[in-house]
């Protein structure tokens, strides 16, 4: 019998709820799935309105802790002769009050809720394999906007993030080997209150593979422009061995630069500051090297450690700036 090429669940609906009116749900549905295109739908949903009482002796006592997470997105997949094509379309709206303790400090916002609405657009592109030249590619663009600015009189935030990647290989020792260089983009606009960040990467490379083991050796070239144009190297190198049938051994040496845009804190913590920029940092490497021992399902053990060197890294504090 000649077996669906792709699954017949069509789609699914998880819905969860708990003490501090907390609800999570979930739900999906493909549209259209064959051996050529798929279209899926989804919506995440993830809210809580509760009173919470504080650790620490204060007036008042407490607060209600109010948040409202919603995103939909659409996807869609193309499988053509020559490459696969991906497309998304999405959006998400937060909401959310500042419900912390203030220590006597005023409360941003004075509990009214902040907004955030996030429209998304992206497009990839990649190469079936080839043992002449292989290509990908993608381009995300993210439109932003906030409901209040520093206070509740301020206009909002508003701002385009766009990230672009494209990149090349060439094949060599039986396609085993291959060498190739990726080229980056992120450019971050705001409409006010902070200055603007665009970056451009390129990363020649150059990477092996045998029966038990890859490498992956190449840097990280880096233009920085804001304030002025900088210029940086870092490492990019994967080492993975595997060895005893289901255990492995790893090491790699990064680096680069962390924006620190405001959909990238937003994303760390939505409740630091408002309107407060954060100063992008450069790691002069980043190792993290051990082990996975057991890769079986159900089970693996992990030992591992690491070092990191980092300029201009952020610290998430309470009430002060460092």
């Amino acid at each position: 019998m000649t077996e669906v090429p792709f699954s017949s669940k069509k789609g699914y609906v998880s819905l969860g709820a708990g003490n501090y009116a907390n609800i999570d749900g979930a739900l999906g549905y493909r549209l259209v799935e064959n051996e050529k295109s798929n279209l899926t739908f989804n919506f995440l949903h993830s809210s809580s309105n509760g009173d919470i009482n504080y650790v620490q002796e204060s007036d008042p006592a407490g607060n209600k802790a109010f948040f409202m997470d919603n995103l939909g997105q659409l996807r869609y997949g193309h499988l053509l002769s020559a490459f696969k094509l991906n497309l998304k379309a999405a959006y998400s709206h937060n909401a959310f009050n500042y419900y912390g303790n203030t220590f006597g400090n005023d409360r941003f916002y004075d509990n009214v809720n902040q907004t955030l609405g996030v429209f998304n657009l992206g497009l990839g592109v990649e190469s079936n394999k080839s043992d002449l030249v292989n290509y990908r590619g993608f381009f995300d663009f993210k439109n932003f906007a906030t409901k209040y600015g520093s206070d509740l009189t301020s206009a909002g935030l508003k701002g385009n993030h766009i990230d672009a990647v494209v990149g090349l290989d060439k094949p060599f020792q039986g396609g085993d080997s291959r060498v190739g260089v990726d080229g980056k983009f992120l450019g971050v606009f705001y409409s006010q209150g902070m200055d603007d960040f665009t970056l451009l990467g390129a990363n020649p490379y150059v990477a092996f593979e045998g029966l038990n083991w890859k490498a992956r050796l190449g840097a990280d070239l880096l233009f920085q422009m804001l304030g002025g144009t900088k210029f940086r190297v870092a490492p990019n190198i994967e080492l993975d061995l595997k060895v005893a049938g289901h255990s492995s051994l790893y090491a790699h040496i990064k680096g680069g630069i962390d924006g620190n845009t405001y959909l990238d804190m937003m994303n760390e913590s939505r409740y630091i500051t408002p309107m407060t920029p954060v100063k992008s940092s450069f790691s002069i490497v980043d190792i993290e090297a051990g082990a996975k021992i057991g890769e079986v399902s159900g089970f693996r053990f992990d030992i591992f450690g690491g070092f990191k060197k980092t300029e201009d890294e952020h610290f998430l504090v309470l009430n002060q700036i460092v």
